[in-house]
């Protein structure tokens, strides 16, 4: 993760986004995000969050898309997976 952005702040805006999107994702999935984000894994929460997006292939329209690019970019998400296939 990026000096840039301190995990606390991470965590905060990876929950925000995790309940905008509540109603388009099951259980199991805001289970699996909440684990990540408790457990101080900002990068993970956020990349399986948006994975899951993308295969429910819907995004609520009150999602800042641009945030959530930037986002990305400070848990350097744009350079490395930390999730593996």
């Amino acid at each position: 993760m990026s000096d840039s952005i301190d995990i606390n702040i991470a965590n905060k805006k990876v929950s925000s986004l995790l309940n905008q999107c509540r109603a388009v994702l099951c259980e199991d999935v805001i289970c699996e995000v909440v684990h990540y984000i408790k457990h101080g894994e900002p990068e993970i929460a956020f990349e399986g969050l948006l994975i899951e997006l993308m295969q429910v292939d819907e995004l609520p329209q009150n999602v800042d898309k641009i945030s959530c690019i930037e986002l990305g970019k400070h848990l350097n998400l744009d350079s490395e997976s930390v999730l593996k296939e």
